[in-house]
């Protein structure tokens, strides 16, 4: 069987469990043939340089591009 839908998930928090919870989620739905895509926005962008003893961040980020994950990041910028 092949590919299923393509996953996305969102993540706009640098809280350490939150982000791991997301990119842990993200390592584990290609296992059941799942294509995921993370986006991060606001705070989330910050996710990948999180460092934290219980909640290894940047761990499961490794672990989530490993897996052929995407990770996408959106910029606000505001012109005055």
């Amino acid at each position: 069987m092949g590919r299923l839908n393509p996953g996305r998930l969102t993540s706009r928090t640098k809280e350490p469990e939150k982000a791991w919870n997301a990119f842990r989620f993200g390592v584990t739905a290609p296992k059941g043939k799942h294509d995921v895509k993370v986006f991060l926005i606001n705070e989330g962008i910050e996710a990948q340089d999180i460092q934290n003893k219980k909640y290894n961040v940047k761990e499961q980020v490794a672990a989530f591009i490993q897996s052929n994950g995407q990770i996408l990041e959106f910029y606000q910028v505001v012109f005055c």
